[in-house]
């Protein structure tokens, strides 16, 4: 009982810690937009984009310097599949869904 406690701990306060980091970052890149003159969108796409692809980096980085570069090439191709089709389906529902007011 006492290590199922202890997990779902550890699971609040990576929530928490996920949360924290996240606005901070989110906070860091609207204040950097703001300093340098850039737009918002532009200074977040970036940032977050980045931040978003550095799983994805790390676990390549890894795998290469453990030489598997199967397993590198195979996070590279399935994360931006994964990426390309969610804005895909993303872009579709807009479209799709999101403009039937202007018909008549």
């Amino acid at each position: 009982m006492h290590h199922l406690m202890f997990d779902y701990l550890l699971l609040v306060g990576g929530l928490i810690l996920l949360f924290v980091g996240g606005e901070g970052t989110l906070r860091g890149a609207l204040h950097l937009s703001k300093n340098f003159k850039i737009s918002k969108f532009f200074v977040s796409a970036i940032i977050i984009g980045f931040g978003t692809s550095l799983s994805e980096l790390t676990v390549s980085i890894g795998a290469v310097l453990q030489g598997k570069t199967d397993l590198a090439l195979g996070n590279i191709i399935g994360s931006n599949t994964a990426n390309i089709l969610f804005c895909f389906c993303l872009s579709h529902t807009h479209f799709s869904y999101g403009n039937q007011g202007d018909e008549k």
